[in-house]
């Protein structure tokens, strides 16, 4: 699942179902680790530890009108609650507050054991303010130099520590055309043909190179010395021989 930057709802209540557009929700539910997450959630609100700490941060950080003390102060101690109950802080921490807060709890999970992120969105940005444009006096700035790895592996894939190797396969799966797909489409160079070349039958380079090595000499000549090493099966017309020749010529350039 994707960090979903969309304006949260009004409706408090159900802050990550109006989040989260309508297709996420549906591959999201099909994950394998959906309902592993959502009932260990449910247990949480069941165990007297976590209701303990529960009690613990309302008598503190609520006054008498169950209203924050400190807003900031109350989500860093939501925080500290995700970290010690292994529950992950950006899905968990605003439903435990909406939890605290108003005695709700969301409808469903919208939680997977993987996280599908842009290195944009760790700050691996070449442009660390957006796309830069020329200075008023035409003095171009200079992009951010990024790590190698930012640049071959634009796609982050964090993993939970709780995640079994069958949820990790199936995350990856259901999340590839959605999410995947299009942050490899974004960093992609038309340019470089990697994942392009077809490897040849056994011998075929090898015979083309031959070919190209002796371009020099006539379409008859190189037809008989292709035979001579080669071997009949390998014997190819005068046209043929031509097309090789250019096409191994594009290659070189």
């Amino acid at each position: 699942m994707s960090i979903n930057e969309d304006k949260k709802s009004n409706n408090e209540d159900n802050i990550f179902i109006a989040e989260t557009s309508e297709e996420e929700k549906q591959a999201i539910r099909l994950m394998t680790g959906n309902k592993k997450i959502w009932n260990y959630f449910l247990h949480l609100l069941r165990d007297k530890s976590f209701q303990d700490s529960i009690i613990s941060i309302k008598k503190y950080n609520l006054d008498e009108n169950d209203k924050p003390k400190n807003i900031n102060n109350l989500r860093k101690v939501i925080n500290t609650l995700c970290r010690n109950f292994g529950l992950d802080e950006v899905m968990w921490s605003e439903v435990l507050e909406n939890y605290i807060l108003k005695n709700k709890i969301p409808e469903e999970n919208l939680n997977s054991p993987c996280l599908i992120l842009d290195r944009v969105d760790i700050g691996e940005n070449e442009y660390p303010d957006g796309e830069y444009e020329d200075d008023p006096d035409d003095m171009p700035k200079k992009p951010k130099e990024l790590n190698s790895w930012s640049y071959s592996y634009p796609v982050i894939i964090r993993v939970s520590q709780y995640a079994s190797e069958r949820e990790i396969l199936d995350c990856i799966k259901k999340s590839y055309t959605r999410e995947i797909k299009p942050i490899q489409e974004k960093y992609k160079d038309e340019e470089i043909r990697l994942g392009k070349i077809r490897k040849k039958k056994q011998g075929v380079q090898e015979r083309n190179d031959f070919i190209y090595e002796n371009r020099h000499l006539s379409r008859k000549k190189i037809m008989h010395l292709v035979g001579d090493k080669f071997g009949k099966n390998a014997v190819i017309d005068y046209g043929y021989i031509g097309k090789i020749i250019s096409l191994e010529e594009k290659k070189r350039k």
